[in-house]
């Protein structure tokens, strides 16, 4: 049984679709900031609830190859540049993959039908 405020050596295996890492322990999902899949990290437990729970990164193990210096200054303070820590490529395919996932719970739900997605590339 995990505590708030006990600290946890944890791998993050996923992305919410906020930007937030995701870990399992024993099937139960926490939902940790400032990761990126692929990373060991230590992290504290801030929030519990019955299916899942918060954490916060306080240390990185191991880094994903992926992860950059995030350009902004107030990355991790002000909460627009969640994905600032994540190389920009990664950052298109995260963002598609948010997009395609919603789609397709939509789709289900409402009975929609579409043919194609079509992503513009920026330059």
């Amino acid at each position: 049984i995990m505590e708030l405020k006990e600290q946890l050596r944890v791998e993050i295996v996923d992305m919410s679709y906020d930007g937030l890492g995701v870990a399992k322990i024993d099937g139960y999902i926490l939902f940790v900031d400032e990761c990126l899949v692929g990373e060991k990290v230590l992290v504290e437990i801030t929030e519990l609830g019955k299916n899942y729970g918060f954490a916060k990164n306080i240390g990185v193990s191991r880094k994903s190859p992926y992860r950059t210096k995030p350009l902004c200054p107030h990355f991790g303070v002000c909460g627009s540049c969640e994905l600032m820590h994540m190389d920009y490529q990664q950052q298109l395919q995260f963002k598609r993959k948010t997009v395609e996932e919603t789609i397709k719970k939509v789709k289900k739900r409402k009975k929609l039908r579409y043919n194609r997605i079509y992503f513009i590339k920026h330059r």
